[in-house]
């Protein structure tokens, strides 16, 4: 059981240092400066028919500076948002994209991204 909880508490440092590594935050982890959780059920929604991603600027203390869509390392989409209010809601119709895996990618503060992977079916 001991090796178990070894391996586990092993794992769980790799990945996070991983992630430090690549600037890259996934759902409910930390930032370096402060602690910040995290969750992108809250920057993130969809309507019902999930053909749209609504992405809460509000419900993120740093600024975005960019939003991507990316597929297998490729930029599908790349804005600008800097120069937005920060108080919006930022629409992506996910008709206009092939049918696939992707990524979402928020650029805020210190070239940190939010990522969250999204399907397209």
């Amino acid at each position: 059981m001991k090796n178990l909880f070894l391996v586990i508490a092993l794992l769980s440092n790799l990945t996070l240092n991983a992630t430090k590594n690549d600037n890259c935050h996934t759902y409910n982890c930390t930032f370096d400066k402060g602690i910040e959780s995290i969750n992108l059920e809250k920057i993130f929604f969809t309507n019902e028919s999930e053909d749209l991603i609504f992405v809460d600027f509000n419900s993120i203390s740093f600024h975005i500076h960019e939003i991507k869509i990316v597929q297998e390392g490729n930029e599908v989409l790349v804005e600008d948002v800097f120069e937005l209010d920060q108080d919006m809601i930022y629409e992506i119709d996910l008709t206009l994209f092939k049918k696939g895996n992707y990524h979402i990618e928020l650029l805020i503060e210190d070239n940190t991204k939010i990522r969250k992977p999204i399907t397209i079916k």
